[in-house]
């Protein structure tokens, strides 16, 4: 079992303030962000360049049910973080890497992964409504029965991901790559899946009523 680092939201957002950047196995679990937020990402913000170089890395962090709401973390190392029941309400994680992290049951209502790297994060049972993934890795992620309403997944790749009755109505997978994934009793109606690739999907019983097709490899 890894020792962890625990610390207080107010800690932590000060060491932030102060550019620190190696937050490697720290224990913020439960952890109110709340009145911190707004100073965080206005420093994060104002030194985005600056963490290009050098981003701040919270692998293996223990973010069990904390409260990052609005929190801005883009190109964060963030791989195998636990973050089981956080609230992530609209937070920017572009290029974020969530390699094998814990999302599950996790609000992430309009969060924002453009080009983040989920590969096989678990995301099972999130809520994921009008969530951003465009041109995120999401291979052998887990989604099921995650509600993907509306999200864009626009160039995603999915491949060999798990979506078993997962909620895809209207969202965006055109030119996804869904090889191997699984879809059974997943729905897609309304989705648009222009020039997506299902080679190999498994799709049993899943809902394509009023899907966006033309292009696509079924």
């Amino acid at each position: 079992m890894k020792n962890l680092i625990e610390m207080h939201a107010e800690e932590f957002a000060k060491k932030i303030l102060d550019g620190e950047r190696d937050f490697k196995n720290v224990g913020l679990r439960g952890e109110d962000f709340g009145k911190f937020i707004e100073d965080m990402n206005k420093y994060l913000i104002e030194h985005r360049e600056e963490l290009l170089k050098e981003p701040i890395d919270m692998g293996g962090a223990d973010l069990l049910l904390a409260n990052l709401s609005g929190i801005y973390l883009p190109r964060a190392k963030m791989e195998k973080a636990d973050l089981w029941g956080a609230n992530l309400y609209r937070a920017i994680l572009r290029g974020t890497e969530l390699m094998g992290a814990d999302l599950r049951m996790a609000n992430l209502f309009r969060a924002d992964f453009e080009g983040a790297t989920l590969r096989e994060a678990d995301l099972s049972g999130a809520n994921l409504y009008r969530s951003v993934f465009e041109g995120a890795d999401l291979r052998d992620a887990n989604f099921e029965n995650t509600i993907l309403y509306g999200d864009n997944l626009k160039k995603a790749n999915l491949m060999s991901a798990n979506l078993y009755k997962a909620i895809l109505r209207g969202a965006d997978l055109g030119m996804a790559n869904l090889r191997k994934a699984i879809l059974r009793r997943a729905d897609l109606s309304g989705a648009n899946l222009y020039r997506a690739d299902f080679e190999g999907a498994d799709i049993e019983d899943a809902n394509f009523e009023n899907t966006i097709l033309d292009g696509d490899n079924l």
